[in-house]
């Protein structure tokens, strides 16, 4: 409030708080307001403790049914039907290809091995996870034009478009891809005649 009488009973109400405050901290009322409800409810709550290993919040620990968490080596990879023994593999991680709806998978090239020209129905968004993919897009196959994609790259596979991709043959390490989009794909490769996977 403005003026002569408003001024002094704000400046007393003031001073009033203050005696009930401690020094550099809440005033004694609003701690006294919420520490009840603090308690109750258990939130943000700190528990003393000897343990020095131990956080000073007491938190709630991680629901396996709400969050779940698949580590590397719990994680399953197949080599697709005729494929040769380390040239691709594949992990499915939610949904499936052949299933309608989203899905996510792993795809693993090996060095020295690369799809044949092939398309799907729907658009696929493709991030590197780690190697090298080199990729290229139309109907004849030429691995020597293919370019270089390395962990972080995000590609996308327009339905529709003939395409192919794998690791070149001095590759260090399997370049490994994960993919989603919607199912079911229906892959098709160009030229039926042709190994699906070649090696290079």
């Amino acid at each position: 409030m403005v003026g002569g009488d408003g001024l002094g009973e704000d400046l007393e109400h003031l001073t009033i708080l203050s005696e009930h405050s401690v020094p550099g901290g809440t005033p004694k009322w609003q701690r006294e307001a919420i520490q009840p409800w603090h308690q109750s409810s258990g939130i943000g709550v700190r528990q003393p403790t000897n343990d020095p290993h131990k956080g000073e919040l007491d938190m709630s620990k991680l629901n396996p049914s709400e969050t779940v968490i698949r580590l590397p080596d719990d994680i399953p990879w197949k080599v697709p039907d005729g494929a040769p023994e380390r040239s691709v593999a594949e992990a499915t991680l939610a949904g499936g290809e052949d299933e309608s709806g989203l899905y996510l998978v792993l795809m693993k090239w090996y060095p020295g091995y690369m799809s044949a020209p092939h398309f799907y129905r729907t658009d696929r968004l493709c991030v590197v996870v780690s190697g090298v993919w080199w990729c290229n897009s139309g109907p004849d196959f030429d691995p020597d034009q293919a370019a270089p994609t390395y962990a972080g790259t995000f590609v996308k596979r327009v339905a529709g478009t003939p395409h192919y991709d794998g690791a070149r043959p001095d590759a260090t390490e399997p370049a490994v891809i994960a993919i989603s989009g919607v199912g079911p794909v229906d892959q098709t490769w160009v030229d039926t005649s042709l190994p699906p996977i070649r090696r290079i």
